[in-house]
């Protein structure tokens, strides 16, 4: 961690790219001749190496995916604004490298889903607060859906949280898939993150087994709810 951050100090954004570059090299063991760090090592060491992901929420952030030839998922859990324009430019743009001979994209987006549309939207509601805290400087636990839903709301807040609930994707097995489904073809990619967060972890898991089913996916070999619920 400290070979990455360049020392014990914080590095300034100035830096990110340089940065980049280093954990390329410690992924791949490639590190320059004359590298202050070269003869540091990545571990656990075996047979294969993690793929090279760049999350970002910005053009800035597509680029230098699409410099270093990297993957690239855009945020649209943390803004969705540009988007679609960043991760078509790093299509368009990218450089083959040794980690990837074509570009690979990706969208990582807030869906919760439910078995009706009332109850995600329901389940929501702690999002809505969780976010509208966040934003106003009070940072904290993710409240219940009942602590939510008896807050009380200024007309600033409702604000707040309805620009918010733009990133926002809940409702219904058929309505998420539908909405997941035409902004993945908005963003030009074949491949969604999910980032799902409820206040009960059975409603969590239960929406992505919702998410699958309505999708046609396999669950997981060897992962029942019950032991997932008790780790």
């Amino acid at each position: 961690a400290r070979a990455l951050a360049h020392g014990p100090g914080a590095l300034g954004v100035e830096h990110f790219p340089e940065q980049i570059a280093d954990l390329i090299g410690y992924v791949h063991g490639e590190l320059p001749q004359g590298h202050p760090f070269r003869g540091v090592r990545a571990m656990p060491e075996g047979p294969t190496m993690p793929e090279v992901w760049l999350l970002g929420s910005s053009g800035e952030s597509a680029a230098l995916a699409a410099h270093f030839g990297t993957a690239f998922s855009f945020a649209h859990f943390i803004s969705s604004e540009g988007g679609v324009e960043a991760t078509r430019a790093y299509l368009a743009e990218f450089r083959p490298s040794p980690m990837l001979a074509s570009p690979r994209a990706s969208a990582a987006v807030f869906a919760l889903v439910a078995d009706t549309e009332a109850e995600a939207l329901r389940l929501a509601r702690s999002r809505d607060l969780w976010i509208l805290r966040l934003y106003t400087g009070r940072p904290g636990a993710f409240p219940s859906v009942e602590e939510a839903e008896a807050y009380p709301y200024t007309e600033q807040d409702l604000a707040i949280i309805r620009h918010a609930r733009r990133r926002t994707i809940a409702g219904a097995p058929e309505q998420v898939r539908e909405r997941l489904s035409a902004l993945a073809a908005e963003y030009g990619v074949d491949e969604l993150v999910i980032v799902t967060i409820a206040h009960e972890f059975k409603a969590r898991l239960r929406s992505y087994h919702l998410l699958a089913e309505v999708f046609g996916l396999s669950p997981v070999a060897g992962l029942d709810d019950d032991r997932m619920a008790t780790s």
